[in-house]
């Protein structure tokens, strides 16, 4: 009783704390204008697309960016008057379309973090037992009181949704394997597919994941017969949502696939990190780390050295990879080619630079890395105990915990990998780095229990049944 109303204080007081309306005018700039404009289209058409309709006619169907978010938004447009009222005419007015039309979406970012953290208790409850509730209490608040991940909650894109289905799925991992109950991975699939929707990123993670999960399901059930049933439910579930929405995609824009066409010019954002200098190397150490890093990089090293860091220098290594690729692009487009069959070639190009110089690929890799964690605003903690954690539970053959962190350590290597690594796209690591961080102190605790009681005096005491333990 005490425990749930615990619970339920900690989720309302994270999600106004987060999520409360400040007026702010950071909302809808950049990539928030695409999923807004897709949203209004869904909410006052029905039909989701990124094309502006013309005199209130339905605009024709489109393929934008990953549709979860948006359709999430186009809700809140039905439901909220005031943002109901959204024109996608202001994003093009100095300042956007103002903070106080957001106020329903702000509340909404403010509730997913509070979710995600309630979700990320019940998986640290599933992994470590309620005999360890402070490790349950620990992984919940890691998230709730993350102000450093909470930063962009007043910006309308699709994280803190993805922080959401990630925590949800990490629950329908640990459940699906310790309960051995077909509907949790049901359940496991539905939230992979949401997620793979909300972030297109994940197919990648999905189509190792859900093959490894089935087979593991099949070979270690018992019954054989009800893991069979676990595995489809698995798969159908991922299946279904996914394959219906690539099937629109590749209807009406001529591909199967998730989203619009931006692999090329993402991958060129992350190649170009592969030519930094020795002494650019060293300085991404030190600009990428929060709070001071920037500062402390100008005293340290030369302009050349952290100047290409920052975000908006026109030679910088990010505005350089945004736009080196759209000539070439152009050339294309005008020589006959379709927009799909130029941006393929213009991501195989990439791809075959990046394998031509795999020593600076992989090392490049390190300080993206790098970057990206410090989304976390306990990272000292939680990186450690996630090193320890993902090394134990495999020696120690806990695939509950292997398939809880695997979305996280996926997140940490793949966006360091194929993308430039903001620490904004690191929050889907944050139920992994909570979850390591609450079971470690789970173990903590579980070993000075054990060290206690071989210390104690050989007392006879009543047999009593024994209670579930974290990490043996």
């Amino acid at each position: 009783m005490y425990t749930r109303l615990a619970l339920v204080l900690c989720v309302l007081a994270a999600s106004l704390v987060h999520g409360w309306p400040d007026g702010s005018v950071h909302v809808d700039y950049a990539d928030a204008g695409d999923y807004l404009v897709a949203a209004h289209q869904v909410a006052e058409h029905g039909v989701f697309t990124r094309n502006l309709s013309v005199d209130g006619t339905s605009p024709a169907p489109g393929v934008g960016r990953e549709p979860g978010y948006s359709w999430l938004l186009a809700a809140v447009m039905l439901l909220d008057p005031a943002f109901a009222d959204y024109d996608p005419a202001c994003l093009s007015h100095h300042g956007g379309c103002g903070g106080a039309l957001y106020a329903s979406l702000q509340l909404l970012n403010g509730a997913l973090i509070g979710l995600a953290g309630l979700l990320v208790w019940l998986a640290i409850r599933g992994i470590a037992g309620e005999r360890y509730r402070l490790a349950a209490w620990l992984g919940g608040a890691h998230i709730w009181l993350n102000f450093e991940a909470a930063s962009s909650a007043e910006y309308a894109v699709s994280d803190y949704l993805a922080l959401a289905l990630g925590s949800g799925l990490v629950v329908a991992l640990v459940h699906a394997l310790r309960t051995r109950q077909p509907a949790w991975a049901g359940i496991a699939g539905f939230a992979l597919s949401g997620l793979v929707l909300t972030k297109a990123v994940y197919f990648y993670f999905a189509i190792v994941a859900v093959p490894v999960l089935a087979l593991h399901l099949i070979f270690r059930h018992r019954p054989r017969a009800g893991g069979c049933v676990a595995a489809m439910l698995l798969v159908a579930t991922f299946i279904i949502p996914i394959g219906t929405w690539m099937a629109r995609n590749a209807d009406v824009g001529g591909t199967w696939s998730i989203s619009a066409g931006r692999t090329a010019i993402v991958l060129s954002t992350r190649e170009v990190f592969n030519h930094m200098t020795p002494s650019q190397y060293a300085a991404a150490f030190v600009y990428w780390t929060r709070a001071f890093g920037d500062g402390l990089a100008k005293k340290l090293f030369a302009e050349p050295d952290w100047k290409p860091f920052e975000i908006y220098d026109p030679n910088g290594f990010y505005l350089v990879g945004q736009t080196r690729l759209e000539p070439e692009y152009t050339t294309l487009i005008a020589s006959g080619l379709s927009p799909a069959a130029a941006e393929s070639r213009l991501t195989r190009r990439i791809i075959v630079a990046c394998l031509e110089r795999p020593v600076a690929f992989i090392a490049s890799t390190v300080p993206l890395i790098w970057r990206g964690i410090w989304i976390d605003e306990f990272i000292a903690f939680s990186g450690p105990a996630l090193i320890w954690l993902a090394v134990h539970g495999i020696r120690r053959r806990r695939w509950d915990i292997a398939a809880a962190l695997s979305p996280g350590v996926f997140s940490l290597l793949f966006y360091a990998l194929a993308s430039l690594n903001i620490p904004r796209y690191q929050i889907t690591a944050l139920p992994a780095l909570a979850i390591a961080f609450g079971v470690a102190v789970a173990s903590i605790q579980c070993y000075r229990a054990a060290r206690r009681s071989a210390l104690a005096p050989a007392v006879p005491r009543p047999a009593s049944p024994p209670g579930p333990t974290a990490i043996p």
